[in-house]
């Protein structure tokens, strides 16, 4: 009996061993679990960049869906949740018509001579001409050819005279913008626009004027850039005073620009600020944090179409009182898409049905939209898209709850259901856009101009770009040729009330050209 004991009492302490053992084997695998799933978290962090990577380096950076993924517009009308037969019809519209290719005409090419350029005739005759020959009419053939720039030396010559009472007569030195500086207006224009509007950086530019007999370096370059630059200075920050007391509506967006340092470079965070289609304007600021963007843009109102950076939380607290002064943030549909094109590797099906929503959106803004009044239609907008966001929100509502917290398409529909307040502003006033993609676009002559100068050297040269950039920028915005209006401009502002500076902005330029026609004609004679 007493072995029999023993027996099941050593048969205990094994159990209890093997219940130990188990324990901590349990313990061990839910720790490997976890290890797993965070591991397997981060692969699929990994190869969302990845992919986003290999799509900007292998495909156009374009958003859209491939022709073949139309059929998207069918999934949201199967899931019941679409109630909209437009798009529908347009689809099969489009397959029961297909779009004609155009036939290429062999042999035709452009009217060379419809092209507003300055010409040169060459007369060939024939070789055995005779005298008693008529001439019945001629047959022309045009190329272009090129004419390299020129730069010219212009002398001021005053004749001096003795009068018959032995005084000496000269005439008066006309006033120049830069007296002691040996560019003029229209070679110091020239240098500005060809780097900051044609990326071309000064060391080039340095070899180009070498080529055509003008040694010259790069730090007189600059010097002539630095001089205008504080000249027009004026206009630039007259116009930003007109956005900030007067526009109901502005769109921003930023990048990082390296500036030179002692021991290495540092980085400055460069804005551009669109305010109402009337002024684009470049501004930087040292630290990108929400004190620094809140003191930037400082005194705006109306709305400010931006993405849902934090750097902007400051900004709208601070301006989110009652009344004429209060700024709102409208946000973008662009940005809560690109969410949903980047989880199209992870979930095709409900990425693709979250691009369409948001396309048909788009869609709508082009229906709307008046391109002379650069304003949409605001009733039509509004009725036209409430319903389409209300079944993206229900649709959001039925997916969402299956999906594991890290899904890619998770976080796409988390940032419209966050951003929706934003997102929805564009209902209120037809002026608001539903994307930011105006901003973006002006941002990419920072982004461009990056990759040739690479860096700046210091915080007066970030000045220098910011006000040359901002008045390029707003030239071409409204048309106006950034050369000519640089050069009339410089010649105008020493001698321009400062009270009425802004009527040199390229926004009024047209209106105020016609009345210096005069003025500008006389400064010509000594160009």
């Amino acid at each position: 009996m007493e072995e029999v004991l023993s027996e099941l009492e050593a048969l205990r302490e094994a159990y209890a061993v093997v219940v130990a053992e188990k324990g901590i084997v349990v313990a061990e695998n839910e720790k490997l679990k976890a290890e797993l799933t965070n591991a397997h978290k981060t692969y699929e962090v990994l190869l969302l960049e990845y992919k986003r990577q290999l799509r900007g380096l292998k495909t156009p950076s374009r958003e859209r869906v491939p022709v073949e993924q139309l059929s998207l517009l069918g999934v949201l009308t199967a899931i019941g949740r679409f109630e909209h037969d437009a798009p529908e019809a347009e689809v099969e519209k489009a397959k029961a018509s297909p779009t004609k290719k155009r036939k290429k005409r062999k042999g035709s090419r452009r009217n060379l001579r419809l092209i507003d350029l300055p010409s040169e005739q060459i007369v060939l005759e024939p070789a055995d001409k005779q005298g008693d020959w008529v001439r019945i009419g001629e047959e022309i053939a045009s190329h272009l050819e090129y004419r390299p720039a020129s730069l010219v030396r212009l002398d001021v010559i005053r004749p001096k005279y003795k009068r018959p009472d032995d005084e000496i007569e000269v005439a008066e030195v006309p006033e120049r913008p830069f007296p002691k500086c040996a560019a003029g207006p229209s070679l110091m224009a020239h240098v500005m626009v060809s780097k900051y509007g044609d990326h071309l950086p000064l060391h080039r530019q340095e070899r180009i004027f070498g080529r055509q007999g003008l040694p010259i370096s790069k730090q007189t370059l600059q010097d002539w850039t630095f001089t205008g630059a504080k000249l027009l200075d004026r206009i630039v920050d007259a116009m930003w005073e007109d956005a900030r007391d007067n526009a109901s509506w502005s769109a921003t967006d930023s990048t990082g620009v390296l500036v030179r340092d002692l021991e290495r470079c540092r980085r400055l965070h460069f804005y551009v600020v669109l305010a109402e289609a009337k002024h684009v304007f470049f501004r930087w600021v040292e630290k990108n944090d929400g004190a620094s963007v809140a003191k930037l843009l400082e005194g705006f109102t109306g709305y400010l179409q931006c993405d849902a950076h934090a750097v902007y939380h400051e900004l709208f607290r601070t301006n989110a009182s009652d009344g004429d002064k209060s700024l709102f943030e409208a946000g973008c549909w662009s940005h809560a898409r690109r969410k949903f094109f980047d989880a199209l590797t992870f979930d095709r099906a409900r990425a693709l049905v979250g691009i369409g929503f948001i396309n048909r959106l788009f869609e709508i803004q082009r229906q709307t939209y008046n391109p002379k009044r650069k304003t949409a239609d605001k009733e039509q907008r509004a009725r036209l898209a409430r319903p389409i966001l209300r079944a993206l929100l229900e649709w959001i509502r039925n997916e969402r709850d299956e999906l594991p917290d890290h899904a890619p398409v998770r976080k796409a529909m988390n940032y419209v259901v966050n951003q929706l307040r934003p997102l929805c502003r564009f209902l209120r006033d037809g002026r608001v856009r539903i994307d930011n993609n105006v901003s973006e676009l002006e941002l990419r002559r920072l982004v461009v101009g990056r990759k040739n100068w690479t860096f700046l050297g210091s915080d007066v040269g970030a000045d220098v770009n910011c006000t040359i950039t901002s008045l390029i920028a707003s030239c071409q915005l409204h048309g106006i040729e950034p050369w000519a209006y640089l050069t009339d401009v410089m010649w105008l502002l020493p001698s321009w009330d400062q009270r009425n500076v802004l009527e040199l902005a390229p926004a009024n330029w047209g209106e105020t050209r016609e009345r210096v026609v005069e003025m500008l004609e006389r400064l010509k004679s000594f160009r």
